[in-house]
């Protein structure tokens, strides 16, 4: 069993590598960029002052070095970067709302635990004797391959 949950860990890691380079390109390739949404609300800001804050967060780098080195401070340091429109560490954000995520999860499985349990029994007695013969009838199931 654990060497099967490591296999599933690891075939996603790939995945999950895939994901992230795509959707880094994604949003590096789109029009615009954060510098641009950073001055005042409702004002534009200068063209000068975006290329000052692309160069001074890197953002003036192509987007493979920025996602290298986000990646870096995401592995080594736990950094999920900076929040520029509420002016805190996304990290903080995340478990600032982990509580109430939690507490969250934990009631609808609750719930969802309180309304199932009662409608297993219900289940149980309204069998089909027709379709358990139709299934008696057909044999056991194939045995599975071990791996």
């Amino acid at each position: 069993m654990t060497s099967y949950i490591v296999r599933r860990i690891l075939g996603a890691l790939p995945l999950l590598l895939f994901i992230s380079v795509v959707t880094y390109a994604m949003m590096a390739l789109a029009p615009g960029g954060p510098a641009a949404i950073l001055g005042p609300k409702g004002q534009g800001i200068s063209p000068e002052a975006i290329r000052r804050l692309n160069a001074l967060y890197g953002l003036d780098k192509p987007w493979y070095v920025q996602y290298f080195r986000y990646m870096k401070a995401l592995v080594l340091r736990f950094n999920f970067g900076y929040s520029y429109t509420n002016n805190v560490s996304v990290r903080q954000q995340i478990f600032g709302r982990l509580p109430a995520t939690v507490s969250l999860a934990l009631g609808a499985a609750m719930a969802g635990l309180a309304s199932g349990s009662p409608s297993d029994p219900a289940g149980t007695r309204r069998c089909n004797p027709r379709a358990e013969a139709r299934n008696a009838a057909a044999g056991p199931p194939p045995p599975r391959r071990s791996r």
